[in-house]
């Protein structure tokens, strides 16, 4: 399959978070009135606004930028999964690995494609990371291939880690970095992402990326 797929609205789950949203705001609502009649003061108010917001207001949320949506993989045809069908969108297929990107449809991401931000992401190579250089031999700079001149520590820190230490007296939290080649004018070609043990690397440049996995055997 390599024509661009249709995105359609995945009623079935479009229509249960629909439904769940209505019933929280509308548990919100009676919340705040059953308050006003019981005297529940500031906590009932206060829970009721809340249920009230998140309700109602995922349902906006949802009128403005879609819900729920799906369309087969330009690579392979398996079905890809998302929300915020309105929103435009780039994603790798976990079946075949191919990169997709569209908001009515889904075609191929081109080879020369830069991104708005580092969205291409690649597993940390687990024996060092070699940068790709250039025909002269300098290190290439990850988003215009001009030389690099210097390097940029990025890091990197797991969301679950960062939401125990906002909540922990004692941080659990544990950052981790890499030094990035950079040039003059781009120091933004790459971040790095961490889940528990597992580290990857994004990149905004498409063509930048498959240079990286050819140069260190990355699937």
């Amino acid at each position: 399959m390599t024509e661009p797929s249709v995105v359609r609205t995945d009623v079935k789950k479009d229509k249960n978070v629909t439904i769940y949203l209505v019933l929280v705001g509308v548990a919100g609502l009676g919340l705040v009135v059953a308050s006003a009649v019981l005297g529940w003061g500031f906590y009932g108010y206060g829970g009721g606004a809340f249920l009230m917001l998140a309700g109602f207001g995922g349902l906006i949320g949802k009128a403005k930028e879609g819900g729920f949506a799906e369309a087969p993989c330009p690579g392979c045809g398996e079905l890809l999964k998302f929300q915020f069908e309105k929103q435009a969108r780039i994603m790798k297929c976990e079946a075949c690995g191919v990169w997709s990107e569209g908001t009515e449809t889904m075609a191929r991401v081109p080879d020369d494609r830069v991104a708005d931000y580092p969205v291409f992401t690649t597993p940390m190579p687990a024996d060092g990371v070699r940068w790709p250089t250039r025909p002269d031999g300098e290190r290439a700079c990850p988003l215009c291939d001009a030389a690099a001149t210097g390097t940029q520590k990025i890091e990197g820190s797991d969301p679950l880690g960062l939401t125990a230490a906002a909540v922990s007296p004692v941080s659990v939290r544990r950052v981790h970095s890499i030094d990035a080649p950079v040039c003059p004018e781009h120091t933004d070609g790459v971040a790095l992402f961490v889940s528990g043990s597992d580290l990857a690397l994004g990149f905004r440049s498409r063509a930048y990326q498959l240079r990286f996995e050819a140069e260190n055997a990355t699937e």
